[in-house]
């Protein structure tokens, strides 16, 4: 238990100043988008920094993922002495947990951001109002919800790259030498598929109604409605992705010295 908790260590450590790279850059891009009118920097500052939150998310997101596959096959790090199980949670957990590092420094710096807005606008008391009686208004049960609700998205998203990844190597020990390399990618590109469309299924009936809200402050009052169904599905979808893919890394995936 202690070598795997060391190894979740190492591997945020590393995931972590990944993070501060991605960060910095999405900063700098928002600030390099405001120059055209310097006047309004603030602004236009913290609109565009929340617009870039939602693109580096996915970036990050996808360059994370494929990060951790490879650390998943990497053979000198499962030559450490320790079960497969523990490693791919340590993967999986210290990736998961960058992503939520990534999320709380970008809200922070734009409530920061729209705090110098409300300075330099004189608006700041009557936002602090605002926000205060949206979080009366909802609630904490549901505010901690909705936080764990994102937290299990970000998760849903991790774990179909390992399903794709472990199902394509598994299933590929059982073909032909010759065409197991085109049966992987075909099984692959099936399994995507099926992914892709129970995402769209899930995004229709679950996210769609949450984004059709005229208002941030309409979406915080109408938590209770959506948010048991969303928890409960991403939910029960990670649990069944995660006991796979321990099944799978555990019994049929080998380290690759070249992955």
């Amino acid at each position: 238990m202690q070598l795997s908790t060391k190894i979740f260590k190492m591997l945020f450590k590393d995931k972590f100043k990944t993070v501060n790279w991605f960060f910095m850059v999405q900063l700098l891009a928002a600030t390099a988008m405001t120059l055209p009118s310097p006047e309004m920097i603030f602004n236009n500052l913290a609109a565009i920094f929340l617009f870039l939150s939602f693109v580096f998310d996915a970036l990050y997101l996808i360059f994370s993922s494929l990060r951790s596959e490879k650390l998943n096959s990497n053979q000198t790090w499962r030559l450490i002495p320790v079960n497969d199980r523990q490693f791919y949670l340590a993967n999986i957990l210290s990736s998961l947990m960058s992503y939520i590092y990534f999320g709380i420094i970008q809200i922070i710096t734009y409530l920061a951001l729209i705090v110098l807005q409300d300075i330099t606008s004189n608006f700041i008391l009557q936002d602090i109002k605002t926000l205060g009686n949206i979080i009366k208004d909802v609630g904490v049960a549901e505010t901690i919800g909705f936080l764990a609700l994102i937290v299990l998205i970000g998760l849903t998203f991790y774990l179909p790259v390992s399903l794709i990844d472990f199902s394509g190597e598994a299933i590929g020990d059982f073909l032909p030498t010759n065409s197991g390399k085109f049966m992987i990618n075909l099984i692959r590109i099936i399994i995507l598929v099926i992914i892709c469309w129970i995402g769209f299924q899930v995004f229709i009936h679950l996210v769609w109604p949450i984004i059709e809200r005229e208002s941030f402050r309409e979406i915080a009052l109408n938590l209770g409605e959506y948010l048991p169904g969303n928890l409960t599905a991403f939910l029960i979808t990670d649990i069944i992705l995660l006991v796979t893919n321990l099944l799978l890394i555990t019994k049929a995936v080998e380290a690759e010295p070249n992955k």
